[in-house]
């Protein structure tokens, strides 16, 4: 763990980013919560969830990037264009990313934690169920949890068994 990090057992609440929203709630969200970003197109959803995710990163809490609806490349480019010290954060292996939408036969791995998988099939999902479960437990041992972004889960309704989506 880093030595400016903070243990998420430490805090309970989490900052939006967004000082005001934070006024409005105790804080920030509450560590451990879910939270549902719902919306129509372009109210702000993915801006507020990149200040989200620059607010867990300048905490100490490392990110878990999940992107069904745009490939990696421009999830990364969007937030840095929002976000610049997001690409600080990623070259200290502080972001986890796992992009759903690109095409790639099987799974291929960008670079240490970042990875394409196709969701074809229920074998599919499964693998990388396991593969985003083996990278949730290495963030809880070394910085005792992290924080999760799904961009999107429509993508992936109609290639996946909503009970499996929803664990």
């Amino acid at each position: 763990a880093r030595a400016d990090s903070v243990n998420s057992r430490d805090l309970q609440y989490l900052s939006t980013g967004v000082p005001r929203l934070d006024n409005l709630l105790p804080g920030g969200f509450p560590v451990g919560s879910q939270t549902l970003f719902k919306g129509p197109s372009f109210c702000g959803k993915e801006v507020l969830m990149d200040h989200v995710t620059a607010a867990a990163l300048r905490s100490g809490f490392p990110v878990i990037y999940i992107s069904s609806n745009r490939s990696m490349n421009d999830v990364m480019k969007g937030i840095i264009k929002r976000i610049p010290d997001f690409k600080k954060f990623n070259q200290e292996g502080m972001v986890r990313m796992f992009d759903l939408f690109s095409k790639h036969r099987g799974e291929h791995v960008l670079k240490e934690g970042h990875r394409i998988f196709n969701i074809e099939a229920v074998g599919d999902f499964k693998r990388f169920r396991n593969d985003l479960l083996e990278v949730q437990e290495d963030l809880v041992n070394d910085y005792g949890g992290g924080f999760i972004v799904i961009n999107s889960l429509s993508p992936l309704i109609t290639k996946v068994e909503h009970g499996d989506l929803m664990k």
